[in-house]
């Protein structure tokens, strides 16, 4: 019995325990660390096409606003060109 009960032997078994904790360790944090990655990057793949669907809206959102404007514009101008002509022919007569 005291022949596997050496100082060698028992150094060998606690290496041996060291080594193989550190490789299951090792690999458990490996497979936490990549479910955890393809988790995260299905959910930022998810959120970036959610926001680039909702800057698409808003880009639509915003010509159909430009459109409004500039049509409001235009008729502000010929409304202005009407009243400068209404107004030069009733006071033609002062100029």
């Amino acid at each position: 019995m005291d022949k596997w009960l050496n100082p060698t032997t028992i150094a060998l078994i606690i290496a041996i325990a060291g080594f193989l904790y550190s490789c299951i360790n090792f690999f458990i944090t490996r497979a936490v660390t990549t479910k955890i990655m393809t988790n995260d990057l299905a959910h930022l793949e998810s959120d970036v096409k959610e926001l680039k669907k909702e800057n698409k809206d808003e880009k639509i959102d915003l010509k159909k606003d430009l459109m409004k404007i500039f049509n409001e514009l235009s008729e502000i101008r010929a409304n202005q060109v009407r009243r400068d002509a209404i107004c030069d022919e009733r006071h033609k007569d002062i100029r």
